[in-house]
């Protein structure tokens, strides 16, 4: 599954500082030549980072880290290895190897 490589390739540079909340990502052509990947994996990723709200999709200006990323109450997924979403949750409780 590439588009969960990309998700968490992106989760990686969000929390290594690499990417700054508020900051514009690279326009869905860019960050698809750049790993390698189509435009549909590239908008996979960043729906599934949209919708755990850590992304900001912005009309006609494009995606920006959100300013404040609200960690959902359910699941720990402070832990390495750990990331945001209802995805991650269903992998704690056992439903995901």
């Amino acid at each position: 599954m590439f588009f969960l490589r990309l998700k968490n390739t992106l989760l990686n540079r969000i929390d290594n500082g690499e990417l700054l909340p508020g900051e514009r990502l690279e326009s869905e052509r860019d960050l698809a030549e750049k790993c390698g990947v189509n435009r549909q994996t590239v908008r996979s990723a960043l729906n599934v980072l949209i919708e755990d709200g850590v992304l900001i999709k912005v009309p006609y200006k494009g995606t920006f880290v959100a300013k404040q990323i609200v960690k959902p109450s359910w699941g720990n997924y402070d832990a390495i290895n750990e990331h945001r979403g209802f995805s991650s949750f269903l992998k704690a409780q056992g439903f995901f190897n």
